[in-house]
């Protein structure tokens, strides 16, 4: 049959979930990080101890939830695999499922304990794009930007008052670079 059942459907709803809840701590735990870092955002703009406590504490229990998840019986990994008869596979599965469960926290770990080394550009600075060499490049050339020298930067959709009386309101320092990129 060219279509899938319900039933199977539902099983592969619900695996695919429980995959998505495993990797939600690879995007989330550097976002906490970055979010609540006072080495990135600057000490006027950290959030305080309260929100802090929080977001670390949601980071903590996603974490840990699909951590258990992995080894518990439901969860739709290991769980499931290597409860009952033991056979050299389910031994095999275990060891992986303890390997897994290390490289998961040691991960985990590693993104909380990282220095931060370069605080966050200011929104208002432009980005130095061809310095950069064209990576992620986001904006337009704007003809107003060339009129005042500024051909090596691109401006950006996201800042509204790009244009402001004719001119161009964008901080231009260190752009030297004059490469091809656009």
């Amino acid at each position: 049959s060219a279509s899938a059942s319900n039933d199977s459907l539902n099983v592969l709803v619900n695996y695919v979930n429980a995959l998505l809840a495993v990797l939600l701590p690879f995007g989330l735990t550097p976002l906490v990080k970055f979010s609540t870092s006072e080495d990135f955002l600057g000490k006027e703009n950290v959030p305080g101890l309260a929100e802090r406590t929080l977001l670390w504490a949601g980071a903590f229990l996603v974490y840990a939830t699909n951590a258990f998840s992995l080894s518990a019986v439901g969860g739709g990994f290991f769980g499931d695999v290597v409860t009952g008869k033991q056979t050299a596979g389910t031994v095999q599965l275990g060891i992986l499922m303890d390997v897994v469960q290390v490289l998961y926290l040691a991960w985990n770990v590693y993104v909380i304990m990282l220095p931060i080394k370069t605080p966050m550009r200011p929104i208002t600075d432009a980005r130095p794009v061809k310095d950069e060499g064209c990576f992620g490049v986001v904006g337009f050339e704007s003809p107003l930007l060339e009129e005042q020298g500024n051909s090596d930067v691109l401006g950006s959709p996201l800042l509204i008052n790009d244009h402001v009386d004719g001119n161009v309101n964008i901080n231009t320092n260190n752009q030297t670079n004059n490469n091809q990129c656009v």
